[in-house]
């Protein structure tokens, strides 16, 4: 597998016409095929348009949005109902935009158990930007969500690809990487293995768990983003020679630097 995680992962481009997390989202729900007796479903979570990055909004193909009609009031001074003329000063004069409530869809999988009764067995989650911005409804509702996975009422799988935004609450510190990729086993909840990512390597190969007596999944996630990249011609949209947002750290700016040289 390509090494060139960077112009899979390090930059957003400025058009798309599906997000790279749903994209992951559909590979995955494609790509675990789970043995006899389980049932795999996708899923859909709500978040607010405020709480996205700008860029993730252009995405339009996964993304359901709910217009809220608009209502509002306006309440008049005494001189202004009765006909008087009010002058602003130009000076005083803003630019502003309306707030339009709307929701966005947030893909993620769901592995089932059908024996006797349907039971949830795994979740699968691709943190997208609201997940990581703390104290909105994106970060609260997720959180809320992965404590009760924590707590053992599910195996969880996240995988966080992103470099910018607060990382997911955990006792002790993260691996000094800028993705990982995080299993939670129920029958260890919620003792959870991590696997770093970085820019200049391949990402790992992640177990997804299943219920004994079925075995754990192996789950190669480079050739997934590799595909994604492809198909979505990131390489038309993203100049690699632009400053990426966040910035990169003086090893991945080096390895970059090499990687544009090679390419001329």
């Amino acid at each position: 597998a390509s090494s060139a995680n960077l112009g899979k992962l390090a930059a957003t481009p400025p058009s798309s016409q599906v997000s790279p997390a749903a994209q992951l989202c559909a590979s995955l729900f494609n790509c675990c095929s789970a043995p006899p007796g389980a049932l795999i479903f996708n899923r859909c979570l709500q978040a607010t348009k405020g709480e996205l990055d700008p860029d993730a909004r252009r995405a339009a193909s996964d993304v359901g949005i709910v217009v809220e009609p608009n209502t509002y009031t306006s309440a008049l001074s005494t001189d202004i109902a009765f006909g008087a003329t009010a002058v602003a000063d130009e000076d005083e004069v803003v630019t502003m935009s309306g707030l339009i409530e709307a929701e966005f869809r947030e893909s993620f999988v769901e592995i089932y158990a059908m024996q006797h009764e349907k039971r949830l067995v795994t979740t699968i989650e691709v943190l997208s930007p609201s997940n990581k911005r703390r104290g909105t409804l994106g970060w609260n509702q997720y959180v809320q969500k992965r404590q009760a996975h924590l707590a053992g009422h599910a195996s969880l799988v996240e995988i966080d690809l992103l470099r910018g935004g607060t990382r997911m609450p955990m006792e002790g510190t993260w691996p000094a990487s800028p993705y990982y990729a995080l299993t939670c086993w129920k029958r260890t909840a919620p003792v959870c293995k991590v696997w770093p990512g970085y820019v200049n390597r391949p990402l790992p190969r992640l177990r997804i768990p299943l219920d004994p007596p079925d075995d754990d999944i192996t789950l190669d996630l480079q050739p997934m983003v590799e595909a994604i990249y492809e198909r979505s011609r990131y390489a038309v949209d993203i100049d690699y020679r632009k400053p990426c947002q966040p910035p990169l750290d003086e090893p991945s700016l080096a390895w970059l630097a090499e990687r544009l040289a090679e390419l001329g």
